[in-house]
């Protein structure tokens, strides 16, 4: 074939005289951008322009996402994102309607109508209705959850809880939208436990069809078996001990969060985790060091900052006063006496706690933060209550104990710390380490007489932790005493007041040796500023993600 010697004017020829005006043209535009004080981004700064993705670092680890079983902190914080309950705290720890778009309370406070949102859907597109709501609450007690004390006070409880009967005569769906909850006796506290995340709503149909892999990471690498949240997000990927991946749900009936997509990194060392921080493809890590900051490059640490903030967790100890050694209230009196609270913080976080504070009461309210040290043991003390007890010297031998703790590395570093004390005053003691939810349930038994534990404020902060731990009412751990009426009158009360009759139950508490805090949590997150704002530590501890912001002005 050959080609004409003026093929280039042939070719020109062709080409209307106004696509090349067209042409030079937006030559000129795209030009005169560059010129204009416009950044010429590199590819890592026009990632920074991409604000629908965030990644994050969880320092606990996610066994279960399914809201009756989710205890630790990372399990927590997503469940919240994917499921929602009849009503929900926001980060600013203020209770609001949620799948409830309303309720009344009858006069005699025995009676909650709740009339639920009639545009709210699961992530797979059905309507919500006040059936899915009555079967969830029924299974939280099914399945003895290690919350299920929140459900307690509904009639019928505890014939579910025993498994005489699997429905739960104290709820009623009377129609789609209208849900009817009666109680046994009047519990000023009942909308503040209905907002954690044991409540949350799920789709009966999927707990019915997976069973009991609901929830777990193992069911999802069959798509058929995704569960169906009620949340601002739904999962789209669960890579066992890598990642969970949360996409936003178009179909949200409330507020729609800034984020499109969350990506959790799962199971990195801190250091590793600094290092895909440093290399810009972490954004978030939690439970940085002082020391970890320092040693990241000074150009970062412009542009970055470690947010500390000291949190609504606490760490304690208690014991059951009707188990086995325990009824004898000098022993109990001399065990925690012998617990140095400073040394538990030492094993178990560092520097990341305060233990400046004689009661979680007076913590909760100021949220002291000052540096000298005030819960060490008191060993003259404790020998003391001992001899008065009849232990001693020509008196009995000192029994072996049980001291029972969660699972994580904290947990069982702050027991070892307690076992070493008790060791040194005279004591046998053994450590017997659970998951949170066989603790919980060894606890409510009363096998686990002697245990330590962590509390985080889920939202209803100590309503929730005294409703948990002491209310005879509907726990039977500590049993009753003479706390049980101030108990009442505190869950009744205003928040100034409440704080001080529960100030009153925690010296009671003390002087009957049945329960002692140890340190309180510091937390510090590394945030990459440069991509995100409004960075929110809720007063638990977690991260509302929902309230974060991409930041679309580049720093300098």
């Amino acid at each position: 074939m050959k080609f004409k010697k003026n093929w280039n004017l042939d070719f020109l020829h062709k080409i209307k005289w106004y696509y090349l005006v067209l042409t030079g043209v937006l030559l000129f535009v795209i030009f005169f951008f560059l010129l204009s004080g416009k950044q010429i981004l590199t590819p890592s700064q026009e990632k920074l322009l991409v604000p629908d993705v965030c990644r994050i670092h969880l320092s606990s680890s996610v066994q279960s996402l399914d809201p009756a079983f989710a205890q630790s902190d990372a399990e927590i914080m997503i469940a919240r994102l994917v499921f929602r309950g009849l009503v929900s705290y926001n980060a600013r720890g203020e209770l609001q309607p949620d799948l409830a778009k309303s309720w009344e309370i009858s006069p005699n406070q025995l009676t909650y109508t709740f009339y639920l949102h009639e545009e709210a859907y699961f992530h797979n597109g059905r309507r919500i209705t006040a059936g899915d709501v009555k079967f969830t609450l029924e299974r939280v007690l099914r399945v003895n959850a290690p919350t299920a004390y929140i459900l307690a006070n509904i009639v019928g409880a505890e014939d579910v809880l025993s498994g005489k009967v699997i429905e739960l005569s104290g709820i009623e769906a009377t129609d789609d939208y209208t849900l009817k909850i009666t109680l046994k006796r009047p519990q000023p506290q009942f909308l503040t436990l209905l907002a954690q995340p044991a409540a949350s709503i799920l789709d009966r149909y999927e707990l019915v069809e997976q069973g009991v892999d609901y929830g777990k990471p193992g069911a999802y690498r069959d798509y058929d078996k995704l569960f169906s949240g009620t949340g601002p997000y739904l999962l789209t990927e669960w890579l066992d001990n890598e990642k969970v991946v949360l996409g936003i749900n178009d179909q949200y009936y409330g507020e729609k969060p800034y984020l499109q997509r969350i990506e959790f990194v799962l199971n990195l060392s801190t250091q590793d985790a600094l290092a895909e921080f440093t290399a810009g493809h972490i954004d978030i890590v939690q439970s940085v060091l002082e020391s970890d900051w320092n040693q990241l490059p000074s150009i970062l640490r412009q542009d970055d900052r470690m947010v500390e903030e000291v949190v609504r967790v606490f760490r304690y100890v208690a014991m059951n006063s009707r188990a086995d050694v325990f009824t004898d209230s000098n022993l109990r009196l001399a065990i925690l006496a012998a617990i140095d609270g400073d040394a538990a913080l030492a094993s178990a976080r560092g520097e990341e706690g305060v233990t400046n504070y004689p009661y979680i009461s007076e913590y909760w309210r100021n949220l002291k933060v000052g540096s000298e040290n005030k819960n060490p043991a008191h060993l003259l003390e404790a020998k003391q209550y001992l001899q008065a007890a009849g232990y001693g010297e020509g008196g009995k031998t000192l029994p072996t104990l049980t001291l029972y703790c969660g699972s994580t590395q904290e947990d069982i570093a702050a027991a070892n710390s307690i076992a070493g004390n008790l060791r040194n005053l005279g004591f046998g003691i053994q450590i017997q380490s659970l998951s949170y939810r066989d603790l919980r349930r060894a606890i409510r038994s009363g096998e686990a007489a002697f245990y330590t534990s962590q509390f985080a404020d889920k939202g209803g902060g100590l309503d929730v932790f005294f409703s948990e731990v002491v209310d005879a009412n509907w726990q039977g751990v500590i049993g009753e005493g003479p706390w049980t009426n101030l108990l009442n009158q505190a869950y009744a009360a205003s928040e100034d007041n409440k704080i001080d009759i529960f100030k009153q139950v925690e010296e009671q508490l003390a002087n009957y040796g049945i329960l002692r805090s140890l340190y309180a949590n510091k937390t510090s997150i590394l945030v990459n500023y440069d991509r995100w704002t409004n960075f929110i530590v809720t007063a638990g501890g977690s991260m509302a993600l929902e309230e974060l912001q991409p930041n679309r002005t580049l720093s300098e």
